[in-house]
């Protein structure tokens, strides 16, 4: 009987793990994917400076790749197992203006923290979403 309640409780552990895993991708590909669109655009640079990644975030500035930045974003996304750390970064000396001081009248909220504001609700969502 013992074994059949350790297969029993291991199961249900590795589900659980597995259940917040699909949450957890999810969140952030859903906070990434706000992020990177409602970064105001002009010339399309600040939009596509936008670098996510695994373990450390990204330094550095990068030239204006278009929708690379969300392809990138899907790409990490699909990487992310067991219990990870996701970076989403822009290194763009300007980011903070368009960010906080409502640089642009396309973003006067900003991009990032009012996505990150969203967090509980986009669990909650994706847990309705059947990715449980």
């Amino acid at each position: 009987m013992t074994g059949g309640f350790s297969a029993t409780v291991g199961k249900f552990a590795t589900d659980a793990s597995a259940r917040v895993e699909r949450i957890g991708r999810a969140v952030v590909l859903k906070i990434g994917t706000a992020i990177i669109m409602d970064t105001p655009v002009k010339t399309g640079r600040a939009r596509s400076n936008w670098q996510t990644s695994i373990g450390s975030p990204l330094l550095g500035e990068i030239p204006n790749r278009g929708a690379e930045a969300l392809a990138e974003l899907h790409g990490v996304v699909a990487k992310l197992r067991g219990n990870f750390v996701a970076y989403i970064r822009n290194n763009l000396p300007y980011i903070h203006r368009l960010e906080f001081d409502g640089w642009s009248k396309q973003a006067p909220e900003g991009m990032f923290r009012k996505n990150v504001a969203r967090i509980t609700r986009l669990v909650n969502e994706a847990i309705q979403e059947g990715r449980v």
